[in-house]
């Protein structure tokens, strides 16, 4: 492509930016075993319609999740506790797409 410098570094802007660390990837036990806890831990800080709408699309997002789980990268940030904000990175080179997906709370 015209003026596109060839030795431009790719990076990942969420990871650039806010310096999480790169966490071991999670196998499918490891993985429904921290989600089931943080989604009690976030439906208890929900209320209402929020609460409501969130049961509604998490057992979409977390079998899409498990279904990805081999292709995913996992970062924290500085504080890792149990509520802190996970990102689950998938990264595809053959089509050049990066996905972060966040945790609503953080």
């Amino acid at each position: 492509m015209k003026g596109v410098d060839d030795q431009a570094v790719r990076v990942d802007n969420i990871v650039d930016t806010f310096r999480p660390q790169e966490q071991p990837p999670f196998d499918k036990k490891q993985f429904v075993a921290y989600i089931k806890k943080y989604i009690k831990l976030l439906l208890a800080k929900l209320e209402g319609e929020k609460q409501e709408e969130f049961k509604k699309t998490i057992e979409g997002a977390t079998k899409y999740l498990l279904f990805k789980i081999r292709d995913l990268q996992f970062f924290v940030g500085k504080i890792m506790g149990d509520d802190s904000t996970l990102v689950f990175d998938y990264y595809k080179e053959v089509v050049l797409v990066q996905y972060s997906y966040t945790s609503p709370m953080g």
